[in-house]
């Protein structure tokens, strides 16, 4: 069972206890990026034209 630990302590992070292990929950950013040939310098150039934060998904199996 997960459970919710304790209220955030931050609006960026939180706890959350799996059976006996308690862990911390980190925000995870994505970035969309886009990436362009640039003729005059001969190479790839990368531009960052969005990002998306999220907490990640906790899976946990439990052993029967």
């Amino acid at each position: 069972m997960v459970q919710l630990k304790s209220p955030p302590i931050e609006e960026d992070s939180f706890e959350v206890q799996v059976g006996e292990g308690i862990f911390g929950i980190e925000p995870v950013t994505w970035e969309d990026i886009e990436y362009k040939w640039n003729k005059e310098e001969n190479k790839i150039e990368k531009e960052i034209v969005g990002t998306f934060t999220q907490f990640p998904s906790l899976r946990f199996r439990q052993s029967t």
